[in-house]
């Protein structure tokens, strides 16, 4: 039987760790961890799901005082 060549990556932990990181978290740095996809892999992802306007989203929510936010 044939070996599937594609890899299971948790997207959802690579999109949060983006959308919810600062500057230094970029898709090149993402693409540099251990296990993880190719630089493109993860470009395509973020094109596609629109992770730069989820971060923007991200990182305009407002600050209420007195929460943990």
């Amino acid at each position: 039987m044939a070996r599937s060549r594609h890899k299971h990556f948790d997207w959802e932990l690579i999109r949060d760790s983006y959308v919810s990181g600062d500057d230094s978290v970029t898709l090149r740095n993402l693409s540099k961890r251990p296990n993880a996809p190719c630089l493109r892999a993860v470009k395509e992802r973020c094109t596609n799901e629109g992770w730069v306007a989820l971060r923007k989203r991200h990182r305009s929510v407002e600050k209420v005082p007195g929460t943990w936010n």
